[in-house]
C-alpha cells in the first residue's frame, strides 16, 4: 500500500520548490513544527525522513510518531512509510521491527516507537519514556488534550539533538486546535492570547512515569510562538 508522497524505490526523488522549502524548515531551530498539505503532499514521508536522521545523528535517541488510531498508524507509517524511507534514503543502513512492542530499533541504539492514542496500554508504555523527537501525524483527528499530555515527554536530551515536536494534517477547519494555536495565535483552551495551557519539559523533580491525568504547567504563548513554524505544501 503506497502512503501519500511516497518515493519508490526505484524512482529519482526529486522534491518540488515547496518540499524543498519544507526541508529547509526543518533544518532550522524551531521546536515546534506543522506541516499542512492535502494526501500527496509529501508531508509525511518528509517529516517521517527527518525523524530518521535525527535518530541516525544521536545514537541512544528516542522518536514517538503518534496518531489517533492504532488501526491507522500501524499499516501506513509501520508497515509502509518508514521502511520505504530506509529502503530509499539509507538502503545500508540496518534496522530491527520490533512488531509486539511496536518500536523500530537502530545499531546505534536509537528507537523510533510508534503507536495510536487509543491504544491505551501501549500508550501507557509509550508515556512512560522521554523523547527527542514527538511526531503527531494526522493531528487534524487528535485532541487537544492528548496532544498536551503528549507534548510533556519531548525531555529526552540525547547529545546535541535538539528537541523537537512535528505536526502534520491535511487543510481543517478554522476552528480546528491547530489553527487556534498556530494561525491565530490564541491558546485553543482559553481562547486568549497569552498562556498555553502546557508545557512541553517536565523538571528533573517530577516523575519519570507519567500519568495521563498529569496537569501541566502553563507556557508562555509568546515563547512558544517563537519557537514554531507553519508550511503549507
Amino acid at each position: 500500500m503506497g502512503n501519500e508522497g511516497e518515493p519508490s524505490q526505484n524512482s529519482q526523488f526529486k522534491p518540488t520548490a515547496r518540499q524543498q522549502e519544507a526541508q529547509k524548515l526543518l533544518e532550522g531551530t524551531q521546536r515546534h513544527t506543522l506541516l499542512v498539505g492535502g494526501a500527496r503532499s509529501g508531508k509525511t514521508t518528509l517529516l517521517v525522513h527527518e525523524i530518521v536522521t535525527r535518530a541516525l545523528h544521536a545514537g541512544a535517541s528516542r522518536h514517538a510518531i503518534l496518531r489517533f488510531r492504532a488501526n491507522a498508524v500501524r499499516p501506513s507509517i509501520a508497515l509502509d512509510t518508514l521502511p520505504k524511507v530506509f529502503r530509499f534514503w539509507n538502503p545500508a543502513v540496518p534496522f530491527k521491527h520490533h512488531r509486539t512492542e511496536g518500536y523500530f530499533s537502530l545499531k546505534n541504539e536509537s528507537e523510533i516507537w510508534i503507536a495510536g492514542l487509543d491504544d491505551q496500554e501501549r500508550v501507557e508504555k509509550i508515556l512512560g519514556k522521554e523523547y527527542a523527537t514527538i511526531f503527531l501525524n494526522e493531528c487534524s483527528q487528535i485532541p487537544y488534550s492528548s496532544v498536551l499530555v503528549a507534548l510533556t515527554r519531548l525531555a529526552q536530551v540525547a547529545g546535541d539533538l535538539r528537541q523537537a515536536a512535528y505536526y502534520d494534517l491535511n487543510p481543517t477547519s478554522k476552528g480546528h486546535w491547530t489553527n487556534v494555536l498556530f494561525g491565530e495565535k490564541r491558546d485553543p483552551i482559553s481562547q486568549l492570547a497569552g498562556e498555553l495551557g502546557f508545557e512541553p519539559r517536565l523538571t528533573e523533580s517530577e516523575s519519570a512515569v507519567l500519568p495521563l491525568n498529569y496537569s501541566p504547567k502553563p507556557l508562555s504563548l509568546r515563547g512558544f510562538l517563537r519557537s514554531a513554524k507553519v508550511l503549507s505544501l
